[in-house]
């Protein structure tokens, strides 16, 4: 009898070891999840190389987001409003329906805020057009529902900037404004603001922010490679070829990273006024330097 219990306490403690979720590490890499069968990889720019996960969730995910306490991904299940909890090795568990969350919709857009949240929106549906919805991903239930003002928008993700608290994308449709432009989103004063149509690469299917504030965006759709953007004036610059994955686009692509990692960091190219101010400054140091030279001289 004993020898019974003992060998049913092992098998369950071996189910129960490995049902628990695998966490990613907090790096500089990129995570992905993609297609009808939810594979997902992990994309490391630095040497412009994939891996994709062994496991997968056999049923397509979006409006991913990478939570920093667990070092775990978060997504919905597409058209539906159930969440899904994603581990380094591809495993994702459902943890059920998300109370408050509208259900049968596809949710493309995600991201956590700094009040630990996973903010998801999708736009383009009537209702909750503007509206970003807040979810306690401990306890399945939206927190916070947010109705932006202003024009309608649709994006195909959102990433949270850490140092300002405001989420960017790159809109696929936005009134009044010509498309493909990188703007925010503040859910504190319910409001979003354009920065400029994006000069340069085009690739929004998914959306990444570092703690240095850079955003970076990936496709796999057509030759859109991986790119990065300035901030303040929507120029992109490209940083790797993430479009030769082999990997299909059907179900949807999405991303997630660690925004506590400092992050590959973009360096950009100097535009013409730029480089016309460090010229500039160049000229002043130097016509300084003879002034001081020439005033020792007469001393």
């Amino acid at each position: 009898m004993r020898l019974l219990l003992s060998l049913c306490f092992l098998i369950c403690f071996t189910g129960l070891t490995y049902a628990q979720p695998v966490p990613f590490e907090c790096d500089n890499r990129f995570h992905m999840i993609f297609g009808e069968q939810g594979q997902s990889l992990t994309y490391d720019l630095t040497t412009d190389t994939f891996v994709i996960a062994p496991e997968q969730a056999n049923r397509s995910m979006n409006a991913a987001g990478y939570r920093e306490v667990d070092n775990l991904g978060y997504a919905i299940f597409s058209n539906s409003n159930e969440l899904a909890q994603i581990s380094a090795d591809g495993s994702v568990v459902n943890l059920g329906p998300v109370n408050g969350l509208p259900e049968n919709i596809s949710i493309p857009a995600g991201s956590f805020g700094n009040d630990g949240l996973l903010y998801v929106y999708r736009g383009g549906v009537p209702d909750i057009q503007n509206t970003i919805f807040g979810i306690n991903v401990d306890t399945r239930q939206v927190e916070r529902e947010i109705d932006i003002q202003g024009p309608n928008f649709v994006v195909a993700d959102i990433a949270l900037n850490p140092n300002d608290g405001l989420f960017y994308g790159v809109s696929g449709n936005y009134e009044g404004v010509p498309d493909t432009v990188l703007f925010t989103i503040d859910i504190e004063s319910r409001t979003t603001q354009v920065i400029g149509p994006v000069i340069g690469p085009v690739a929004s299917a998914a959306a990444f922010a570092d703690s240095s504030g850079v955003i970076y965006t990936a496709s796999t759709r057509n030759t859109q490679p991986f790119a990065a953007f300035d901030t303040e004036t929507g120029e992109g610059i490209v940083l790797g070829n993430v479009a030769v994955m082999p990997v299909t686009v059907d179900g949807g692509v999405d991303g997630f990273f660690c925004a506590a990692s400092p992050g590959p960091v973009a360096t950009f190219v100097p535009t013409l006024s730029e480089w016309g101010m460090i010229a500039m400054a160049g000229i002043l140091g130097i016509v300084a330097f003879i002034y001081i030279r020439k005033r020792k001289a007469v001393v």
